[in-house]
């Protein structure tokens, strides 16, 4: 069985009766039946916490036997979730941080994420994007220039007067 894939019924129902009948450990049940044993674990603490046997088990439908050993699905977050679209978007602008959008974020939120867990979905957000950009030219048939953020100051020794200065990159196209 492969991690993530689900159980039939009838699987977890042989789970159930060798944990529930046999003396049995719980890997020599998952070694029967080619699943892992914290899998075994789960279902049989399923069944133990709705107080089940497994001549009550026997009596059950596959609907009614799901409803039971299946775990509740968590609640929704109640904390807004960021908009991940907006926080891409700002941060391309200059001197946007991450810190600014999360005081932001938390001024419009008391309740929101704190920074670190704001941080991560953002994250998690960018990793879906699929960014990519391919140019294909003959070598040496285009120069790629970009200035590199803000000007720096010259100072000239002589005079003592201040210049602005902006570095840029160039790169030569090669295929």
């Amino acid at each position: 069985m492969q991690c993530g894939q689900e159980l039939t019924m009838r699987t977890i129902r042989e789970v159930l009766r060798l944990g529930l009948t046999s003396n049995l450990s719980l890997r020599d049940i998952a070694r029967s039946l080619r699943v892992t044993h914290p899998t075994v674990q789960k279902y049989l603490f399923a069944a133990k916490s709705a107080a089940l046997n497994w001549q009550q088990i026997t009596t059950m439908n596959d609907e009614q036997l799901r409803q039971v050993i299946t775990p509740r699905q968590p609640a929704e977050p109640t904390r807004p979730m960021p908009d991940c679209a907006y926080i891409h978007q700002e941060l391309k602008k200059p001197g946007v941080t991450f810190a600014l959008l999360w005081q932001e974020y938390k001024e419009v939120n008391p309740d929101g994420y704190q920074e670190t867990q704001y941080r991560n979905i953002y994250h998690k957000f960018a990793n879906t994007l699929r960014i990519s950009l391919r140019q294909v030219h003959k070598f040496g048939d285009a120069l790629f220039v970009d200035y590199a953020g803000h000007t720096i100051p010259i100072y000239d020794r002589i005079t003592g007067s201040v210049s602005e200065a902006q570095i840029f990159v160039a790169v030569l196209a090669v295929c």
